[in-house]
């Protein structure tokens, strides 16, 4: 993530409205970076008008863009409806964080019926197609069984490779599976090093490990 926010500030800086968006994005939920929403919706703000040309044009980063905005309500009024549209857009077009949106809209029923099949297939595709993110969803859906049959050595398997990106939530879904079969001491061994780099990175001000945290200690 730190890496990320930093090649998106330099190329924004240059003017690039895509990078401005995930610069944004990065500063909004405090990735890589110490969260600043006033900041971030600033750059939204300045972005919203060219995505909104680009989107209309067809193009699909513009329109996962406005998606992303609509879904939270962030420079216009939330409408989970209109977001499902643009990231459905976008997803046909290969967007890969798109399809994770659009998995995440069935999932959870937001601006479409919900639908658990459809939740995984389009998270399958994204993390198939190399978005890390998605890795912890799938893994997540293997774990649970939703929208496809239980599945314990794909949830390690995705689980891990999410960890492997920074993403700290699949630890604990790793450490579940482990102790679900039985096996605690190869929980604990691969849980310790995963929470001494979530402390690592909490204290570096990564907003996911630092909730990761949070979570924990509650």
């Amino acid at each position: 993530y730190e890496a990320g926010y930093r090649y998106s500030k330099k190329a924004a800086d240059a003017g690039d409205f895509f990078a401005s968006f995930y610069l944004a994005v990065d500063l909004y939920d405090g990735r890589g970076v110490h969260q600043n929403t006033r900041k971030a919706n600033e750059i939204f703000s300045k972005i919203y008008n060219p995505m909104f040309k680009g989107a209309q044009k067809g193009n699909p980063l513009a329109q996962y863009a406005l998606g992303y905005m609509y879904s939270r309500g962030i420079v216009v009024a939330e409408d989970d409806e209109i977001a499902y549209r643009w990231y459905a857009e976008s997803a046909k077009k290969n967007n890969l964080q798109a399809m994770q949106a659009l998995s995440d809209c069935y999932f959870r029923g937001c601006g479409v019926a919900k639908n658990k099949q459809l939740a995984y297939k389009f998270v399958k595709m994204a993390a198939e197609k190399g978005l890390y993110p998605a890795y912890c969803d799938l893994a997540y859906l293997y774990e649970w069984g939703i929208g496809v049959d239980e599945d314990s050595e794909n949830a390690i398997y995705y689980a891990r490779k999410a960890v492997d990106h920074g993403v700290y939530a699949a630890a604990y879904i790793v450490y579940d599976q482990y102790l679900e079969k039985n096996e605690p001491e190869k929980a604990n061994a691969y849980f310790k090093p995963c929470f001494d780099a979530m402390i690592r990175d909490a204290e570096n001000g990564n907003r996911d490990a630092q909730t990761q945290l949070g979570h924990h200690y509650t």
